[in-house]
C-alpha cells in the first residue's frame, strides 16, 4: 500500500499490477500444494486482498487508479487462483499471448477485460501483415493497449502501427 501511494510524489496517478500478484497452482509449481488443497480459500483471500488494496488506495488517494494486468479469466483462475471478475479495481487489462496475432484480435477471452486488452507478441516472428490486422481488430473493438517488443529493427511495422493506432 505504501509503495503504491508513494508513486504520487512523482506525479503518477495510476499503477498497473502485473498478473504475478497471485498464487501459482500450475503443475510445474508442486511446492504450492497448500494452495491446491483448498483453492477456494486462497482465491477468496486474494480477492479480499486486492479489494482491500484498491479501497485503501482510493480512500487515501482519491482519483488514483489501480489497474490489473491478467491472463484471460478462465486461465487466470485455473492457473493462478486469480478470479479478477470479483476484483474492485479500476481496470483489468487482459494479456493475450498468442502465436497468431489475428486470432487473438477476435478471441472472446481476450475481450473479457473491463476496458483494455494487451496483445503481446513478444518473442514471436509474426509477419507485419498479421500484426497490423490484430491491431486493427483490437482498435475496432474499442480496446486501448497494444504491445510488441523489439520493434527497432522493423521501422515499416512501427510506421504501420502508428497509422492503425492513431487517435482520430
Amino acid at each position: 500500500l505504501q509503495a503504491v501511494l508513494a508513486l504520487r510524489a512523482y506525479g503518477i496517478n495510476s499503477v498497473q499490477i502485473d498478473d504475478h500478484l497471485a498464487y501459482d497452482v500450475s503443475p510445474s509449481h508442486s511446492r504450492n500444494d497448500a494452495f491446491k488443497r483448498d483453492p477456494e480459500k486462497w482465491k477468496a483471500k486474494l480477492t479480499r486482498f486486492v479489494n482491500w488494496l484498491a479501497a485503501e488506495v482510493h480512500r487515501q488517494a482519491p482519483g488514483f487508479r489501480i489497474e490489473i494486468a491478467q491472463n484471460p479469466r478462465g486461465f487466470a483462475e485455473r492457473t493462478y487462483l486469480a478470479d479478477w471478475g470479483d476484483w474492485k479495481v479500476d481496470e483489468v487489462v487482459v494479456e493475450c499471448y498468442r502465436s497468431s496475432g489475428k486470432a487473438s484480435a477476435f478471441d472472446p477471452a481476450c475481450g473479457a477485460g473491463r476496458r483494455g486488452v494487451a496483445f503481446m507478441a513478444n518473442n514471436t516472428e509474426l509477419p507485419d501483415s498479421e500484426i497490423l490486422a490484430a491491431a486493427r481488430g483490437l482498435k475496432d473493438r474499442g480496446f486501448m493497449l497494444f504491445h510488441l517488443a523489439r520493434l527497432g529493427d522493423r521501422p515499416e511495422l512501427v510506421k504501420g502501427l502508428g497509422q492503425v493506432l492513431k487517435r482520430k
